[in-house]
C-alpha cells in the first residue's frame, strides 16, 4: 500500500470536514478538485499517457481520461448528503464532473471577478452556489476515487488475464520447440 497516498488522502478528507464544519466551503471546493485531478491522473498514467504532468490542468485531465475510455465502468455510490446516486455511467460522471468544473470556476474566481463587473455581487446567492458546489465535488470526489479503483480493478484483472495467457503461450513454446535448436532465437523472442 502507498503509506504516502493513503496520509496525504487522509488529510484532504480530514480538512474537507474541517472546512465544512467550520463553514470554508472554498477550501471543500478546492480539496475535492484535488483529488479529482490526483486520481484522473493516476487513471492517465495506467493508460500510458504521458502527455500530462501531474498539475496540469482539470479540463485536459478530463478531456484526456473521456478519450481514454473504451468501456463504461459503473460506479455505484451513495452521496453522504444529498441525493443518491447509483448506477452512474463513465460518461455520465465525466460530464458530471466537466459541469462541476464550470461550477468550480464560478465560485472559486467569482468571489473576486464575477461575470458580469458591472452588476453588483448577489451575496447570497453567491454563498448559496458556493455551499452546493462544495457539497457537489465532495461527492464528485468520492465517486471518481471509486471509479478510478473499479477502473483500476478491471485494469490489474485484465492484465492478469493477459499475463496468463501470455504464460499458458510459453509454456507451449517451451513444450513443442524446446528440443529444435534452429528455433532458439524465435523461441527467446517469444519468451521475453
Amino acid at each position: 500500500m502507498n503509506t504516502i497516498k493513503w496520509d496525504s488522502y487522509t488529510l484532504a478528507w480530514d480538512r474537507i470536514s474541517y472546512a465544512k464544519e467550520k463553514g470554508c466551503e472554498i477550501e471543500v471546493v478546492a480539496i475535492a478538485e484535488s483529488l479529482m485531478s490526483d486520481r484522473l491522473y493516476s487513471f492517465l498514467k495506467g493508460q500510458q499517457d504521458n502527455t500530462l504532468k501531474p498539475h496540469s490542468n482539470f479540463f485536459k485531465k478530463i478531456e484526456h481520461t473521456r478519450n481514454c475510455l473504451d468501456a463504461p465502468v459503473v460506479v455505484e455510490i451513495k452521496a453522504r448528503e444529498g441525493g443518491s446516486r447509483e448506477d452512474c455511467s463513465t460518461q455520465d460522471l465525466f460530464r458530471d464532473v466537466d459541469t462541476w468544473r464550470k461550477k468550480r470556476n464560478r465560485v472559486i474566481h467569482g468571489i473576486a471577478h464575477p461575470e458580469d463587473p458591472k452588476t453588483p455581487m448577489d451575496a447570497t446567492a453567491f454563498v448559496k452556489e458556493l455551499k452546493e458546489t462544495a457539497l457537489e465535488g465532495e461527492n464528485l470526489a468520492r465517486m471518481v476515487i471509486k471509479w478510478h479503483g473499479q477502473a483500476l480493478a478491471e485494469f490489474l484483472n485484465n492484465q492478469k488475464e493477459s499475463d496468463n495467457l501470455l504464460a499458458d503461450c510459453n509454456y507451449r513454446f517451451k513444450k513443442t520447440y524446446s528440443k529444435n535448436e534452429s528455433n532458439s532465437a524465435l523461441k527467446a523472442d517469444l519468451l521475453f
